[in-house]
């Protein structure tokens, strides 16, 4: 607690940035009114000290509640909420569970095309989200629900209604006018993809499809333990591209039930000469995520019926907007735009580390994230007198780890969610979680409650 004082009392922190740092808050600051979701990674939902949630019923309770009163407002708003709720539902036979799937459907539903201008893109990714965990893959006749004390089905008929209602015209919610300086992108689809490739990033092949003699596709590098990742916790594979032009990796997540199913597969691409790079996801403009069957090849950036007939594709820049799976560049940040250690084994007797020697996972320069405008857009580096000593050995220019981020509260999401997870579990390599309460360690996370020196220039909030 002393140490704890004489950060606050140096003016590094307010005694609710001391809470963040500690991952713990007061049951004051965990108010009814306080919104239950701070930040989406992954798929994966966070409070505001960076721990994950589980979504058990009761909670998704809970946050449809918050996010109906404070979306919905006004007696024709309501209407429509009551209208469109009551024709997904007419004529079926409903579990309570199903009715809730429902209400949550027509939410996020009304947030992207009725209540766009005024319901910001964090908050439909959220609500996106929260619909695609509950409805996650179909089982039989139904769709089973991935909770770990729960298991829920939802009528197909109650699907189709969902996926059968209309997406707005205004697939592009808000402004895509540049950040200052020109960062940011404006671009999704093909456009895109060309933006990229113009920015000498390599375009991977599909997902899905593998190397194999004389066929350039993707390479399994090994599967990492789920005791050693920060979030989700399901078995994950990373996948990796090379060809003249840089690197891509891809990190397919498979169903903690189903390990046929593929819940979540991002994809990093970064320039070896521009440091320029680009971010895929499996969700679609206007539908949100999409669970897909491994071995199934989904194409990068924008429908090809030839390589999936249904019309699934990985999309990015622009078609992001609303993400579902969270805004990418809240925690990959830094020298290295991927965020794996070093040490964790990948298949027996090769580690990441090992993988990385071989495997470029840097640019040249800081990458350069082509994301929306208003993503953060890289921290600059933290100055070397910032970087606490026993992480400066690996994480100075040049160094093994790359060079640390500047904090601000830009990124309360890379604070609480990799930096405390590494500083509790993975760091220092020899003796994790041993440098926390150390003066300098406490005065860098310290930054994490500080505003950021120019947030129009970082991709504001």
């Amino acid at each position: 607690m002393a140490l704890l004082r004489w950060v606050r009392d140096n003016g590094l922190l307010s005694a609710a940035g001391v809470a963040l740092v500690l991952g713990v808050y007061s049951s004051s600051a965990q108010s009814q009114e306080e919104e239950p979701i701070a930040y989406v990674g992954h798929g994966a939902f966070f409070d505001a000290s960076g721990r994950e949630i589980e979504p058990t019923p009761e909670f998704l309770q809970r946050a449809e509640r918050w996010y109906e009163k404070r979306i919905i407002a006004g007696a024709e708003k309501s209407a429509d909420f009551d209208a469109t709720a009551s024709k997904l539902t007419r004529g079926l036979t409903l579990s309570s569970y199903e009715r809730l799937f429902a209400k949550q459907a027509t939410l996020s539903w009304m947030a992207s095309n009725l209540l766009s201008d005024r319901v910001d893109g964090r908050t439909r990714g959220k609500l996106r989200a929260l619909e695609y965990r509950m409805r996650r893959t179909l089982v039989g006749k139904g769709t089973k629900a991935l909770f770990s004390t729960n298991r829920e089905t939802i009528s197909t008929e109650l699907l189709r209604r969902v996926d059968a209602l209309p997406v707005s015209d205004k697939v592009k919610f808000k402004s895509l006018a540049l950040a200052p300086g020109g960062e940011g992108t404006a671009n999704g689809g093909k456009a895109y993809v060309d933006e990229c490739a113009a920015a000498g990033v390599p375009i991977p092949p599909p997902i899905g499809r593998m190397e194999a003699p004389g066929v350039p596709g993707w390479k399994s590098q090994g599967f990492i333990e789920r005791d050693l990742q920060f979030i989700v916790k399901s078995p994950a594979e990373l996948r990796s591209f090379e060809n003249a032009q840089g690197m891509c990796y891809a990190l397919p997540r498979y169903g903690k039930d189903d390990p046929s199913r593929v819940d979540l597969d991002g994809v990093i691409c970064f320039s070896k000469t521009t440091a320029k790079t680009c971010f895929w996801d499996n969700q679609m403009v206007g539908k949100g995520s999409f669970a897909f069957r491994s071995g199934e090849v989904i194409p990068i950036g924008y429908p090809d019926l030839s390589i999936d007939p249904e019309g699934r594709y990985q999309a990015g820049g622009a078609d992001l907007d609303e993400s579902a799976g969270g805004i990418c560049t809240d925690c990959h940040v830094g020298d290295n735009p991927y965020i794996v250690h070093p040490k964790v084994v990948l298949r027996p007797g090769t580690t990441w580390g090992m993988v990385q020697d071989s495997l470029p996972a840097f640019a040249p320069d800081p990458f350069k994230p082509l994301v929306l405008a208003d993503w953060p857009q890289n921290a600059p580096s933290a100055p070397e007198n910032i970087v606490p000593a026993n992480c400066a050995g690996c994480h100075g220019p040049g160094d093994a780890g790359g060079r640390l981020p500047a904090l601000s509260s830009r990124f309360g999401e890379y604070c609480g969610t990799i930096l405390m997870n590494a500083l509790t579990s993975t760091m220092p390599p020899r003796t994790p979680g041993s440098q926390l309460g150390k003066p300098d360690v406490q005065a860098y996370l310290a930054l994490c409650s500080l505003p950021p020196p120019n947030p129009a220039g970082n991709g504001g909030k």
